[in-house]
């Protein structure tokens, strides 16, 4: 039986794999880059849209312009609107953590309960006007 050059685990010498080179050359496929969900919502929030305001038109980013919709609404007193913007501030708090790793503004923040106790209640609407008003004055 020794004496066949060619059998099982004896392939033929043109297919045998040549010294110093791979037998698997092109390598496993590389993976596909995922984006990361948050840092990609964070980075589509940024990009420039032109909106109007009531003293002329000003070119701000959608995060801006959507913050101070939902300011400018919680301020009027929609809980809903209250919650939405004490998520997007918790949102951009992880979003910039990676950019300023001190960053402290919304940690472990619970939000039911600030729509439940009427003290956290006042002090985030408090917060919202200030807020607003930083917005007005840009």
């Amino acid at each position: 039986m020794s004496h066949y050059e060619v059998g099982k685990g004896r392939p033929p010498k043109h297919a045998q794999f040549k010294k110093g080179r791979s037998g698997n050359p092109r390598g496993r496929p590389r993976r596909l880059p995922r984006a990361e969900i948050e840092s990609q919502i964070g980075k589509d929030m940024r990009e420039i849209m032109r909106t109007t305001r009531t003293v002329g038109g000003k070119t701000v980013t959608m995060q801006q312009a959507l913050l101070m919709v939902a300011v400018n609404q919680a301020l009027q007193g929609k809980v809903g609107h209250m919650k939405q913007v004490i998520e997007l501030l918790r949102f951009s708090y992880r979003d910039n953590q990676a950019r300023k790793p001190n960053l402290e503004l919304l940690d472990g923040l619970n939000v039911d309960m600030v729509m439940r106790d009427p003290k956290l209640r006042e002090l985030w609407t408090s917060i919202l006007a200030n807020l607003a008003k930083l917005s007005k004055t840009d």
